[in-house]
């Protein structure tokens, strides 16, 4: 009945005809936060067959062993992800391989997902490139192309140029962001380009390729975001990517665009992703604070919530504005009981 959770550092080994797992609690134990004792479930994957047990764990560090048949293929804690805790799990990458493209729970094939961006060797990048082209689960797909993203080099790029055209429209935005994180790179370039056609019908997408398409700051993508500026889409998704693209791409011709997208009369949409823009522009370009500066105090006091909000979230003296504001606002009228 206090606050925190348990941070923990799980590591693996193998034995024999055993598997030794290893707890640590890593969280500062304070007045507030404890030790904690929970239970917390495992599943051995051998070569033999399946072995499940629920352990319980009290001290810090714990270790249990747990006897097995046959050659210890991986290990799979608290699979379903029903433990509310954050921290590492350690074991071999062909481990986490083998999680990957084998173990029935999509939690645990999330975090083999993850894992194997740590060493970032090209057995991994295979694994990641078969599991974004295969997994039965949507979510196991975007976070295959995430762990790619991270890992990066040209191999992780074409996988996920490859992915483009999955069919499901959450594996195709993970896709497109995950491709804005090759800066610099015009294949990733062309294929966020070619997500921005004419046959890709899902607002979220478009809106997720064209940040990424700012992201990788290439030459041609300041054309295609300002086309894709007047694209209808529900809530204007599209419209609101290509700004932040523009935001994301540091292109000194966007700046009027994207003032001009700052006004009342846009929608509250457009006008927050405009506003987030206009804090990256004038980031980027010294000769512009100042404008851009003025642009953004002058939100803050506007009235338009979404505006107010991205503008003290993004510049300093957006925010500073915003605590004057406030520190000088009237209280509201209070009365004492009888």
């Amino acid at each position: 009945m206090k606050g925190g959770h348990p941070d923990l550092a799980v590591s693996v080994k193998p034995g024999k005809d055993s598997v030794a797992i290893r707890f640590e609690q890593k969280q500062q134990v304070d007045e507030m936060t404890s030790r904690f004792r929970f239970k917390v479930g495992v599943r051995v994957e051998t070569a033999s067959g399946r072995v499940e047990q629920l352990l319980e764990v009290k001290d810090s560090p714990q270790t249990f062993e747990i006897p097995v048949k046959g050659k210890v293929k991986w290990v799979a804690v608290d699979p379903g992800a029903h433990l509310l805790h954050s921290g590492k799990f350690e074991q071999s990458e062909e481990a986490w391989t083998l999680a990957l493209a084998g173990d029935k729970d999509g939690a645990t094939r999330v975090r083999a997902a993850r894992a194997l961006t740590e060493n970032a060797t090209p057995g991994a990048v295979t694994a990641l490139a078969k599991a974004l082209g295969e997994d039965k689960l949507w979510f196991v797909r975007g976070e295959a192309a995430a762990a790619l993203a991270k890992i990066k080099g040209e191999a992780a790029r074409d996988a996920l140029v490859a992915a483009t055209g999955q069919g499901d429209p959450r594996v195709r935005r993970a896709v497109a962001g995950a491709l804005g994180a090759f800066r610099g790179d015009d294949k990733a370039a062309a294929a966020l380009a070619s997500m921005l056609g004419a046959s890709e019908k899902f607002p979220g997408v478009l809106q997720e390729a064209a940040v990424a398409l700012g992201r990788t700051r290439t030459a041609g993508a300041y054309d295609r975001l300002v086309e894709q500026l007047a694209r209808e889409s529900w809530n204007d998704l599209a419209r609101r990517g290509a700004l932040v693209g523009l935001g994301e791409l540091a292109d000194d011709r966007a700046l009027p665009t994207v003032l001009a997208d700052t006004s009342p009369d846009r929608a509250e949409g457009v006008r927050a992703a405009a506003t987030m823009a206009l804090a990256k522009l004038g980031r980027d370009k010294d000769s512009d604070r100042d404008a851009v500066r003025e642009r953004l105090e002058s939100l803050v006091q506007s009235g338009l919530l979404r505006a107010q909000m991205t503008a003290v979230r993004s510049w300093p003296s957006a925010a500073r504005t915003a605590r004057s504001a406030c520190s000088t606002a009237r209280p509201p009228a209070t009365s004492t009981a009888a």
